[in-house]
Order: structure tokens, then C-alpha cells, then sequence
């Protein structure tokens, strides 16, 4: 069984819907094969968001054939870098295997609350990804996520949905600096902004009936 690194450090950047050709033109220009997959996700939490309140996301992703489950923690974001823990393993359909996860992954759900867990919103999207850099210097993986979450029928805020557009940039190998100096660049020629909100947070407002509220820079 593999367990995927338990650190993850990346930068989110919100990128406007109309300028989502752009900014494929801009990453054609590099020496890097883009590959596509459609991934939808099942994100899980008790009927009262108790894991979300602890700043605990847990979901089920469906990739290609693959089914992949995720803890992950609210760590420390500014200005749209976060570091987070994150637990990845593989299981065999679209629920939660505890069996699975790490020993300090199992911790973070207690048992109590496991036995409430039940899908409470879902993402739809197309993911593009590039891998750039590399031969000793930063390494960096690119994505470019377009789609949606959705909340489901029957909770208290209704059906709803929100659009999803936006670029992430994992660090695979190198300083965090990387990350920003990639951004910078492309900020010559495209408008974005960086997000500190992520999918999981957008789903349980979308759950609770919230709007997204303005934030200072």
C-alpha cells in the first residue's frame, strides 16, 4: 500500500474564467506535455460539519479508474501558499477505508465521528497538469482545475453550486520561493489572485447557505 508524502506546499492563484485560453497558450510555450483528467470528488463529514470545524477535510476521489481517500489538515496558508499534512491512500470504492490510512492519519477522525460520515458536497472538474523544472533546480507541478462543487439535494442550504477555476502550484522539489517567482511571471500577462480558500472550504459554505465574504490583502 502507498501512503502519499505526509507535507504538502503549494500555492493557489484564483484565475478568471475568460482567460483560461490564455493561459494555455502561455503554458504551450514550455517543453512540458500536459496531460488531462476529469476527477470527481466525494467530500465526507458528519451531519454538523464536526470535521470541518476542526479544520479536517476528508474525501473520496475518483480518478480516471482509480479511487484515491485524503485527510487533510488547515495547516498555515498566507497569501495563497499553504502548508498543509495530507494522507493519501488508494482504496477500492468511493468511502472512506480507515483501514488504509497511517496511524497518525486515523487519529484525526475519531472513531465517534466516523460512524456519522456520509458525502456532504462533491466536485466536478477537469484537471490539466503540467511538470516543470527539474536537473536540480525547483521542481513544480502545475494545474489548471475548471468545473464546479455542488452541494447535494436535501441539506439545509438547498442544491447549489459554485464555479471552480483556478491554478495550483504543488512543490515538488525546491524552496517555497519557487513558487511565487513562477507566479510573478505570469503575472505580466495574465490576472489572477491568490486564494487561501480551498475546494473542501468552499463546499461546506456552499452547505451552510454562505456567500463568499470579501478579505483583506
Amino acid at each position: 500500500m502507498t501512503v502519499s508524502h505526509p507535507v504538502e506546499i503549494e500555492l493557489k492563484l484564483a484565475l478568471p474564467p475568460e482567460q483560461v485560453a490564455d493561459f494555455l497558450k502561455l503554458m504551450a510555450r514550455r517543453r512540458s506535455t500536459p496531460a488531462q483528467q476529469a476527477l470527481h470528488t466525494l467530500y465526507y463529514d458528519t451531519p454538523d460539519f464536526a470535521l470541518s470545524a476542526q479544520g479536517v477535510a476528508l474525501r473520496v476521489r475518483l480518478a480516471g479508474r482509480r479511487w484515491l481517500q485524503t485527510i487533510k489538515t488547515e495547516g498555515e496558508r498566507r497569501g495563497g501558499l499553504s502548508h498543509r499534512a495530507e494522507y493519501e491512500t488508494p482504496v477500492t470504492r468511493g468511502a472512506p477505508d480507515w483501514s488504509r490510512f497511517p496511524t497518525e492519519a486515523q487519529a484525526l477522525v475519531p472513531e465517534a465521528l466516523r460512524q456519522q460520515l456520509a458525502p456532504v458536497f462533491e466536485t466536478r472538474f477537469e484537471r490539466t497538469t503540467w511538470l516543470i523544472g527539474g536537473r536540480g533546480g525547483p521542481r513544480i507541478e502545475v494545474a489548471l482545475d475548471v468545473g464546479e462543487v455542488r452541494t447535494p439535494k436535501g441539506i439545509k442550504a438547498g442544491e447549489r453550486s459554485q464555479p471552480i477555476c483556478e491554478i495550483e502550484l504543488e512543490l515538488k522539489a525546491g524552496q517555497p520561493d519557487a513558487l511565487f517567482a513562477l507566479a510573478q511571471g505570469w503575472a505580466q500577462q495574465i490576472d489572477f489572485i491568490p486564494l487561501d480558500v480551498s475546494k473542501a472550504e468552499r463546499g461546506v459554505r456552499l452547505a451552510h447557505g454562505l456567500e463568499a465574504a470579501p478579505v483583506k490583502s
